[in-house]
């Protein structure tokens, strides 16, 4: 009886024991995962390297590929701050309890940003090279900012944070429109959770010696209460600089947004079959915005009977220079895509039918036929009334600028109408001129075959 007693006490012993040193290993973080992400984005153990992902918005009218916007962001990560309450998730521990331990400041030295050693990176976006997806509603377009901590040497277990702080060039020089500062700032703090490696003890001095078990990354540094769920706090877990839903105060944020637009130019002749079918008039479309100073990359599809064609070349908007030249038939179009809202497109229109007059009519998105004076092309200096008669080479001109900065939803279309109302003689003779010449001078030919063959023959039966 005596030797149970003894063998339960030592049981008991043990038991005590185990649990204070589940306990101690609780309070270093033992390899629980705190607040980890989904699926894609848990770090697997030993895996030192993390992506914080940066989110463009790109909004068109058209589901469509646009030319991306130039624009570069600067991320500089830096430790602390330190003394941030975190709460471990209870079913992270043997010991079913949760634990609560203070952030310690991140150490820097060692880390590589994009692959390069330093405490600074880069995210850029290329019109040069690049396209963004674009949607009515919004489509997101994702980069990653890695970091890597491989060469990190921590010194000891815990929640290391760190603050990742982002800037960028002025916004309008790239028509990207920054996300609201209030509800969305240019910060996000990370908690990167340290524990010795498997095969080594407390207090390792090579940075082989510290895996990385789990990582958290906040819109705001406060403590992260109960159990992990950021939720149900102000910090805002997120996966970095990117759109996102603050549930507690169930306030939606935005990323940054590039907001762009379109423009279908179309062509329809009338009352006059020969131009219908031979001619096409000369369009030139441009583009201006004096904020954006980057490189714009404006796209374009066509259909119909579309020559002459120069896509707008790779260049910034404030020069005033961008420009679409295309010649148009009958029933054909140009449309240009991707332009960043704010933009001013101006869309000049030739008559260059020599001797005709055309009643020219621009409708503009569908709506009343525009009837305001319009500033005529270069050659010559006049204004056409839209609507009215326009004679040879008079050129008429067509102008509108989207809000800046908001999402324009829709898909404009520039009709012009060119009705003939006459033909001079000088028109005719250029138009039919060729015709009749290739007439007379098949005529001559016939006549003077047939005397030749007389006069052969005569001379046939006299000798």
């Amino acid at each position: 009886m005596r030797n149970k007693r003894i063998i339960a006490l030592i049981m008991t012993l043990v038991m005590l024991f185990a649990m204070a040193a589940t306990a101690m290993a609780d309070a270093a973080l033992d390899g629980g995962e705190v607040g980890g992400f989904e699926e894609a984005d848990t770090p697997v153990s030993q895996d030192k390297s993390i992506n914080i992902i940066k989110e463009l918005t790109a909004y068109n009218a058209d589901e469509a590929v646009i030319g991306a916007p130039t624009i570069s962001y600067v991320y500089t990560i830096t430790g602390g701050p330190d003394n941030i309450s975190i709460t471990d998730e209870t079913t992270d521990h043997e010991s079913g309890e949760a634990v609560t331990v203070t952030t310690t400041t991140g150490i820097v030295a060692g880390l590589k940003i994009n692959g390069t050693a330093g405490a600074t990176g880069t995210i850029s976006w290329s019109a040069s090279t690049e396209t963004v997806d674009a949607a009515p509603t919004g489509a997101p377009n994702y980069k990653n900012l890695n970091l890597d901590f491989t060469d990190v040497v921590f010194g000891a277990s815990g929640v290391y944070r760190y603050t990742i702080t982002e800037t960028a060039p002025d916004y309008a020089a790239s028509g990207v429109t920054e996300t609201d500062n209030d509800e969305n700032p240019h910060v996000r703090y990370l908690d990167v959770y340290v524990k010795p490696a498997d095969t080594v003890t407390e207090g390792g001095e090579a940075a082989s010696d510290w895996d990385i078990y789990g990582y958290v990354c906040t819109l705001k540094s406060e403590d992260i209460t109960p159990d992990g769920d950021t939720t149900t706090t102000g910090a805002v877990k997120t996966n970095g600089f990117v759109a996102g839903t603050k549930t507690r105060e169930s306030v939606s944020y935005s990323a940054d947004s590039y907001y762009t637009y379109n423009v279908k130019i179309s062509k329809t002749v009338r009352n006059d079959a020969y131009a219908k079918a031979t001619h096409a008039f000369p369009f030139t479309v441009i583009f201006t915005n004096e904020d954006v100073t980057q490189p714009v990359d404006i796209r374009s599809s066509k259909d119909g009977t579309v020559a002459g064609f120069t896509d707008p070349a790779l260049g910034a908007l404030s020069a005033g220079e961008t420009k679409g030249i295309v010649t148009l038939k009958d029933s054909s179009w140009v449309k240009y895509i991707g332009i960043p809202t704010g933009t001013t497109t101006q869309v000049y229109e030739t008559n260059d039918v020599t001797g005709t007059i055309y009643n020219v009519t621009t409708v503009f998105d569908g709506g009343t036929p525009l009837n305001e004076n319009v500033v005529a092309g270069a050659t010559p200096d006049e204004v056409v009334e839209q609507g009215t008669t326009k004679q040879a080479f008079q050129s008429t001109k067509t102008e509108f600028t989207p809000d800046a900065d908001e999402n324009d939803e829709i898909s404009h279309v520039i009709a012009v109408d060119n009705n003939l109302q006459n033909i001079s003689p000088t028109g005719l003779m250029f138009r039919y001129g060729p015709y009749v010449l290739t007439l007379l001078g098949g005529v001559l030919l016939l006549f003077l075959g047939i005397k030749f063959l007389r006069r052969s023959k005569d001379e046939s039966e006299n000798a």
